[in-house]
């Protein structure tokens, strides 16, 4: 039996589970509907030959993806660039009160059943200058300021596609 992985702070937010191509999540809302729209802080990335834009990181702060139920009102994180992922972890430091002022804007799509694929991965040797001291992994804006170097160190969401249905 597999074990169902996700990110800890969509707890509560998924409704369906499958290890496909990527670990793949269906979204729903605490009380189970899946029609959900899209608010966002950050810009939109047009790129050439695909159906949708792209949410990509703003200024000043990072971006912000969130989900919101139209027929409750609940609104819930999808993604946080900055307290989610690699580049927060290991990279960047954000004023607070940045991340506390990100106003949202909707994605210009009706409510709907929000699919999420997660990737995980990490270029160690492309990448190990941006944190390593010696034999330990330097981490900004956590609780633990280092941990240990093992076989498997770490993963990064590199990939969060949101696939209207």
């Amino acid at each position: 039996m597999m074990t169902e992985k996700y990110p800890t702070w969509l707890t509560g937010h998924v409704k369906e589970w499958a290890e496909k191509r990527l670990p793949t999540v269906i979204l729903c809302s605490t009380t189970g509907n899946e029609l959900l729209e899209v608010w966002y802080y950050g810009d939109l990335l047009t790129v050439k030959g695909e159906p949708q834009s792209y949410i990509v990181d703003g200024s000043p702060a990072p971006g912000l993806v969130a989900a919101r139920d139209p027929e409750s009102g609940e609104e819930f994180v999808i993604f946080d660039g900055g307290r989610h992922g690699y580049d927060n972890m290991f990279c960047d430091e954000h004023n607070p009160s940045e991340l506390e002022h990100r106003p949202l804007k909707r994605y210009e799509i009706p409510a709907s059943k929000l699919v999420l694929e997660l990737g995980y991965s990490i270029d160690y040797e492309d990448e190990k200058e941006n944190f390593e001291e010696g034999n330990e992994v330097r981490k900004k804006n956590a609780h633990m300021c280092f941990v240990r170097i093992g076989t498997r160190f770490g993963r990064k969401p590199q990939l969060v596609q949101l696939i209207r249905s």
